[in-house]
């Protein structure tokens, strides 16, 4: 019987996926066939594409629940959460669907203060109950008169309750509520990227797209995780190419998933902007540490004189990851040009064989919104072979 009851879900399951990706007008359609994102572990810590910022029906989304979900499987996501406004409705009535499709599903909703600040609440409790969604009062004194919720109190509920917040679309600067909440330790990151954000919103345009440099200083000068999600309201072609965000997790869960949030392992990837933002390279933003130890992992540099040529080595760069990256390498004395580095391809860079140190920038990816990643490496010799290994 259990049997037959698996095998009748998943033929369901493979009716709802093509039936969703074949309705979607063509310019927004999902592909047939789910996209595998490939990333070696870092650290010890897996690596998964999650986007949690993400509306249905139960808010202003235009659709239902259990077709988001399927969206979000086939267009490869690992970990979301349904954040409908002043809502929690979405995650009990999808929870079985999205543990079915192998998917991490946090539960989650948006809010924020009157006219003001919007958050993304993540990792809420059963106990955390919603109310005046958008409407918190910003002091005691309005809660009184207007019988708004305090949004002090809110927010407490939300660490109460084992839950975080972030800084939604950044639009209203870094006020005394953020502020209160950023020392509380409730608040522990910042949106940098909202792909369905165009103009406005408070977002610039910088890099050759709308996004938010702002909240990347903010949380490069606090501590906090800067984050990319989508806020798909309406088709997943809407706003396409969706952001997404890369966590570096012991396992995962959604405990866990909350974990790197708070302790910033996390990266903001901006996909290619596409016919969108054709200007826009596809970029991954972190604080530098977090940024360095995912592009030496990702990044296997392998070198070897050649045989016919002592004088002469042969650098081999391959990306291990599923983000395409930008690099200039200088060795020996000379730099290459930028070398489009796409997912498990390889490139070859000629060089002095004798060279002992060698410097690479990988030019997307961005420590700050005005400077790159740069490693210096220094030839070593190890278990017998000679490899580059990063200078501390």
């Amino acid at each position: 019987m259990r049997t037959a009851l698996r095998i009748c879900f998943a033929l369901c399951l493979a009716a709802g996926l093509v039936g969703l990706a074949a309705a979607q007008e063509p310019t927004q359609r999902l592909p047939m066939e789910r996209p595998d994102f490939e990333f070696p572990t870092i650290d010890g810590y897996e690596v998964l594409v999650g986007d949690f910022h993400i509306h249905t029906n139960h808010s202003d989304g235009v659709l239902p629940s259990r077709e988001r979900v399927l969206e979000s499987y086939l267009a490869g996501y690992d970990a979301i959460a349904l954040t409908d406004h002043g809502s929690v409705a979405a995650y009990a009535e999808t929870k079985a669907l999205a543990d079915e499709l192998g998917l991490v599903f946090v539960r989650g909703l948006e809010s924020g203060i009157n006219g003001q600040e919007h958050y993304v609440l993540l990792g809420v409790g059963e106990e955390y109950v919603p109310q005046d969604s958008h409407n918190w009062a910003e002091t005691p004194e309005q809660a009184q008169e207007t019988g708004r919720v305090y949004y002090r109190d809110k927010l407490e509920q939300v660490r109460d309750s084992g839950g975080i917040a972030l800084y939604a679309h950044p639009h209203h600067g870094w006020r005394e509520c953020s502020q209160w909440a950023y020392e509380q330790g409730i608040l522990v990151g910042c949106e940098v990227l909202n792909s369905c954000t165009t103009e406005g919103w408070g977002s610039v345009l910088t890099h050759g797209r709308a996004a938010y440099p702002h909240g990347f200083d903010w949380c490069l000068e606090k501590g906090m995780t800067a984050v990319a999600f989508s806020d798909l309201h309406g088709y997943h072609g809407d706003c396409a190419p969706r952001a997404k965000t890369l966590l570096l997790v012991d396992e995962a869960t959604p405990e866990a998933i909350i974990e790197a949030l708070r302790e910033g392992r996390a990266l903001a990837w901006f996909p290619d902007g596409g016919e969108r933002w054709p200007d826009s390279p596809e970029m991954l933003w972190a604080p530098a540490e977090i940024l360095e130890r995912y592009a030496t992992t990702v990044t296997r540099l392998t070198d070897r004189a050649l045989g016919s040529d002592p004088a002469q080595g042969r650098l081999t760069l391959r990306n291990l990851g599923a983000v395409t990256l930008f690099v200039r390498v200088q060795v020996g004395g000379v730099a290459t040009e930028e070398l489009r580095l796409e997912p498990g391809k390889e490139y070859f860079v000629m060089h002095d064989a004798s060279a002992q140190r060698m410097t690479v920038e990988w030019t997307n990816l961005w420590r700050s919104p005005r400077q790159t990643l740069t490693v210096d490496y220094s030839l070593k010799l190890r278990d017998g072979a000679w490899v580059w290994v990063p200078r501390s």
